[in-house]
């Protein structure tokens, strides 16, 4: 803007870094005039300008210029600009004579005097850089590279240099790991210590750097117009404050920015319908071989199925990918991520499906996502959203449903790692062996952590032999494994050893789900408490709370390990206003100081209930409190109620079973155990030494319990420490009983199960039924008579309904799946189910999964009086049938 300052064709820019005066200027030089800058946040404001000695002359010589220009701190309060033009003094004939101008600068960026000057021999220089000590000066020309010593002014080639011709007319870059870079058309090379031109091995090409090319830019003067004439082109290297690390710079770009200076391959991208593998060197990009980038959207159409293998995709800022109603995408080893940019996180993926129709087999409603062999979704806001999404909150709610099947996948850094909304249909999505980790700071810091998996009103997805992690987040920021809201699902294990059909697992080959460093593992809440999990042979290390289940009938905790992490109220457990439940065969223990094992609140609806809850085969081990009841765990009846057997407490610091209602009446059964025989009684194992309070302690004014124990010499089966207020021990008293064996008298969960079917034999052949007269009934010996008329339209609904009834309770698990998904009414469904009760694990899973059928009323009677006959011992036909089948 200065009218005495004609910008001469080129103007050349040079930037400090923060002097000592705190500031931070740019600086410009053009023909004989420098101007400075004042650099403030995104802004920079002209302050001063003066000249130096510098050519003022309009030739063609300095209408060709085109260097770079340095700066560099000379001593503790002087600074050095080197900029290069021709001189006052111009020597023809011929050409033109080059020059180096040294300008000192003071502590404020102001001239500090007059320039000094190194002419220099041969044509223009182009690159320009000092050494890091500041003792020499290298530039580029048409003939080489060169250095100058800064004291005596004498120049000379980089010996070292091999092809220095190659390198000619590019810039020169000091880089953050200390070496100098010089560029080529194809390629980078370095000198490896800029402080020993004479000495230093000169690198080239520079590793990695050879597969790109460098072009020349020609600035408004164009190339050469002749053979032999002036070149001043110039290859470019991204300038920058010598020796910085380009990351620390973007950290401070936005992300609006950076994202969007990204050369992108697409800005929106269709796949094509049909079949296709897209693959490195064969894909719709190019046939790219490197990463993919996308700007803003990849669609997959409804009857696209496209397998990607071993690519990468980065994605820009909010940028997503649409799985449609009735795709599927295959990400086999694939990654999908974010661009490197500071802040920048992608939506994720969308996968599309219908809330009215079933998922499987696949069809035109349902998109289907699968990622297996190491394919990895990282930084991304959800990284996988099954619902449709249209932006700005806004959701479509008939647009759930999608189909999610991940194996060996990972999910890194992103704020959640899948989403799943409401369904109301059984959900075949699966998660076994994946990686759900938290490993580093978001992308977008600002960015909330939330669970990694959450589910709304979902039923019957599957995680088998995940990990769950967060190594980064400390305590006060990290957030749950699983968040779930009404949601019935499973957490449960593979077995890593190949078994004989029918045969179970051994508990040392099955390798379960891990939750490391969380708030809590699982957080499970339920509004309609059919909606229940199951979490079997899973560890939960370090979580503040490992798992918080509230309101749900039929909950399954057994066999899993919590070494219980310490953020002030933490546990291993918390049932909270369930019932029916089953917690067998856990291990609770810490290694942070945690205070309590298991809680367990209110089973009993206020002590309304009848319904009966056990508590079996854990152990305790040096927790503060081991287990406690807090509030209404028992029912009207002696027997109804919250029940502890066969528990083993180790070391506990002040209770191994504590009872208390804080304000109020409350307590656990009135019945602790039985004396029927040496399997009956409480027979749980009490710490040695007792611990401070007691072994059984009841606070007053809890209700009485009597506790009945079968006595020993061996174990301390018997509460030497209790409320003699409300609590009565009673031994066992009967003749013939052999001396208490916990491996025996308390057997693990399958050794339980497997006891109660052989008392059913028993049981059955006493009343003299053997098994082929069991297989007779079966179905009344014709099930594919029986699942003809099912399949059948035209049976007569109240027909078929009265013809299984009178079969009942023998009908098999076949036709009883087959009745329910017939979809015959609620009221003939509940009859048929309640005539075959207790159910067999694989109706009660078809049952859950179709519980529109039946309606809510309905399936929570069925549900019910299921868990009743399943905890009070009782044996349908059909659990019979598929016992002997």
């Amino acid at each position: 803007s200065n009218s005495d300052d004609p910008k001469c064709y080129l103007m050349h820019i040079a930037v400090t870094p923060i002097m000592t005066n705190g500031e931070r200027y740019l600086y410009t030089a053009s023909c004989a005039r420098i101007t400075k800058f004042r650099i403030q946040d995104w802004s920079v404001n002209a302050v001063s300008s003066w000249s130096f000695q510098g050519s003022a002359i309009l030739s063609a010589c300095n209408g060709s210029l085109r260097s770079e220009m340095e700066f560099i701190q000379h001593d503790s309060n002087t600074w050095v600009l080197a900029i290069p033009s021709m001189p006052v003094i111009w020597l023809p004939p011929g050409g033109c004579q080059w020059a180096i101008y040294f300008v000192p600068i003071d502590a404020n960026g102001n001239s500090a005097g007059p320039a000094s000057v190194i002419y220099l021999p041969g044509q223009m220089p182009k690159g320009l850089e000092f050494s890091p000590d500041g003792q020499y000066l290298y530039y580029t020309q048409q003939s080489g590279i060169f250095v100058v010593n800064v004291g005596t002014g004498a120049t000379s080639p980089v010996s070292s240099a091999t092809n220095a011709i190659d390198f000619a007319e590019g810039q020169i870059e000091m880089a953050h790991d200390g070496k100098m870079y010089f560029v080529a058309a194809n390629r980078l090379a370095y000198l490896d210590d800029p402080n020993d031109p004479f000495g230093s091995a000169f690198v080239d090409p520079a590793p990695g750097t050879d597969t790109f090319s460098y072009p020349k830019t020609f600035g408004s003067q164009g190339p050469p117009a002749s053979a032999g004439a002036l070149d001043h082109g110039l290859r470019l290297l991204n300038d920058q404050i010598d020796g910085q690390e380009y990351a620390d710079i973007l950290l401070k770009i936005s992300p609006e920015c950076c994202s969007g200076e990204i050369v992108y391959h697409e800005t929106h991208f269709t796949a094509a319908t049909g079949f296709a593998t897209w693959q490195s060197g064969n894909n719709p990009f190019g046939d790219e071989t490197g990463t993919v980038y996308i700007q803003e959207e990849l669609r997959f159409p409804t009857n696209a199925v496209v397998q990607i293998r071993y690519m990468t995709f980065k994605f820009g800022l909010n940028a997503k990918v649409i799985v449609e109603r009735g795709a599927r995408v295959i990400l086999n080893g694939a990654i999908l991520t974010s661009v490197d940019c500071a802040g920048v996180m992608w939506r994720g993926i969308d996968v599309w499906g219908t809330n009215t129709i079933p998922q499987y087999p696949p069809n035109v409603g349902t998109g289907w996502l699968r990622m297996y062999n190491g394919a990895e979704l990282s930084q991304a806001k959800n990284a996988v959203h099954v619902i449709r999404d249209n932006g700005s909150g806004s959701l479509s709610w008939d647009y759930t449903g999608g189909l999610v099947q991940c194996s060996n996948s990972r999910f890194v850094n992103n704020s959640r790692d899948v989403a799943f909304l409401r369904y109301d249909l059984g959900n075949k999505s699966y998660f076994n062996s994946c990686k759900f980790l938290l490993t580093a700071s978001l992308n977008n810091p600002a960015a909330a952590v939330y669970s990694r998996v959450t589910m709304y009103k979902v039923y019957g997805v599957r995680f088998i032999a995940n990990e769950f992690d967060n190594s980064f987040y400390s305590v006060a920021l990290r957030d749950n494994g699983i968040y779930s809201i009404d949601s019935h699902y499973k957490l449960t294990y593979r077995c890593n050893i190949m078994l004989p059909l029918g045969s179970i697992c051994p508990q040392i080959n099955r390798v379960g789900n891990t939750f490391t460093n969380l708030d809590y593992g699982v957080y499970a809440t339920s509004i309609n408490p059919l909606n229940s999990v199951e979490i079997r042979n899973n560890i939960f290390f370090n979580c503040g709370q490992g798992v918080y289940l509230i309101g749900m009938d039929g909950a399954i905790l057994a066999d899993n390990e919590f070494d219980i992490g310490d953020d002030g109220y933490s546990y291993g457990a918390y049932l909270n206003s369930c019932a029916l439940y089953e917690v067998e065969g856990n291990k609770f223990h810490t290694s942070f100081g945690a205070t309590y094992g298991l809680v367990i609140s209110n089973s009993n609806n206020g002590g309304t209930s009848t319904d009966a809850h056990e508590v079996y085969g854990n152990s305790f081990h040096e927790l503060i409190i081991g287990t406690l009841a807090l509030f209404k765990n028992h029912g009207p009846a002696f027997y109804d109620g919250l029940v502890y057997r066969c528990n083993v407490f180790i070391d506990s610091g002040v209770v191994d079973i504590g009872v208390t209602g804080f304000f109020g009446s409350g307590g656990i059964a009135t019945v602790q155990g039985g004396c029927l025989s040496p399997f009956t009684p409480a027979n749980n194992i009490f710490s040695l030494p007792t611990p401070s309070a007691g072994d059984l302690w009841q606070m007053t004014p809890m209700d009485p319990v009597t506790y009945q124990y079968h006595a020993t010499t061996s174990f301390q089966t018997e509460p030497l420490e209790f409320n003699t207020a409300n609590t009565y021990p009673t031994v066992c008293v009967s003749t013939g009983w052999p001396d208490f064996n916990p491996a025996v008298h308390c057997p693990a969960i399958e050794e339980k199960k497997l006891f109660e079917i052989e008392k059913l034999k028993k049981m059955m052949h006493e009343e003299g039924m053997k098994g082929t007269e069991i297989m007779k009934k079966i179905d009344d010996g014709r099930t594919e008579q029986l699942l003809d008329m099912i399949k059948n339209p035209d049976t007569s609904k109240n027909n078929l309904k009265d013809t299984l009834i009178r079969i009942s309770p023998y009908l098999s698990d076949e036709v009883i799946s087959a009745y329910i998904t017939r979809n015959d009414g609620k009221k003939n469904i509940s009859q048929v189910l309640e005539a075959n009760l207790p159910l067999s694990m694989e109706v009660y899973e078809t049952v859950k999964e179709n519980k529109k059928s039946l309606g809510n009323k309905k399936f929570k009677k069925v549900d019910k009086l299921h868990q009743k006959a399943v905890s009070k011992g009782q044996m349908s036909g059909s659990k019979t049938l598929t016992v002997y089948a």
